[in-house]
């Protein structure tokens, strides 16, 4: 009997592991989840609460974080993309699909690589990810690399690259970066200054700008807007919740 009953508690405790590796946040109580309106942007409304933006502190301190070293977005660029912008943020999406998630990032960011592993272990999404330079000339530099190296299918690779690199985005390090990818440099060097990626920064900009973004990270999670880094299960509970979308 004794030895039953060891078997069973053994039997348990492994099936209790195994479904705490699987979704750790699904074994504690969902989160509230508090919207609110975004006025003249409906559908799209955003998460009440938010976390840690562009290197700030408490979020109601840094929420105007890198808003000094922010270029000016082209208002008629913001004006077009409006009369699309479920078409953009979404492309076909439709209920029973993966939501879209579109993530706005700077290379000079210091917590947006949290966001990221985050992201990476969602379930049930597509990620877009949008380049919002904040941090002045090296961050610029490195958004038109990272936009450039993706013309040839190595975008994400030359954003590690950077992440890691010892120095800020410099013209050297952006080559080196490209060099060690072994990327077509000839065709990265006109695409760099090229007006695919200025037009390709110059939405990811307006975007931004459209959603009232105040720093990195950002999402915009099917038709919710979150601003700064939040908790996984937070992260995890609105993506189910778009599931479906309201009409």
């Amino acid at each position: 009997m004794a030895s039953r009953r060891r078997i069973l508690t053994g039997g348990l405790f492994l099936g209790a592991a195994w479904a705490i590796v699987a979704r750790p946040w699904t074994w504690v109580m969902a989160p509230d989840l508090i919207y609110r309106e975004i006025e003249g942007l409906a559908p799209f409304r955003s998460l009440a609460t938010g976390g840690e933006v562009s290197g700030g502190g408490d979020p109601s301190a840094a929420i105007f974080a890198g808003l000094n070293d922010r270029a000016a977005a082209d208002p008629a660029l913001e004006e077009a993309l409006r009369d699309i912008l479920t078409e953009v943020m979404w492309g076909d999406w439709d209920d029973a699909g993966p939501v879209p998630v579109t993530y706005f990032t700077d290379i000079n960011c210091p917590i947006c690589p949290v966001m990221e592993r985050r992201l990476a272990v969602l379930d049930g999404i597509v990620l877009t990810t949008r380049e919002y330079p904040i941090f002045g000339e090296t961050s610029e530099q490195a958004a038109r690399a990272i936009l450039a190296a993706g013309r040839q299918g190595a975008a994400e690779a030359m954003r590690h690259r950077l992440q890691r690199a010892p120095m800020a985005a410099t013209d050297a390090i952006v080559e080196g970066a490209a060099r060690s990818l072994s990327l077509d440099l000839e065709r990265f060097a006109a695409d760099l200054a090229g007006p695919q990626v200025a037009a390709r920064l110059a939405e990811d900009r307006a975007l931004a700008g459209i959603f009232q973004l105040p720093g990195t990270p950002a999402l915009v999670v099917g038709r919710t807007r979150i601003i700064g880094l939040v908790a996984l299960d937070v992260l995890q509970a609105v993506v189910d919740a778009e599931h479906p979308v309201a009409a």
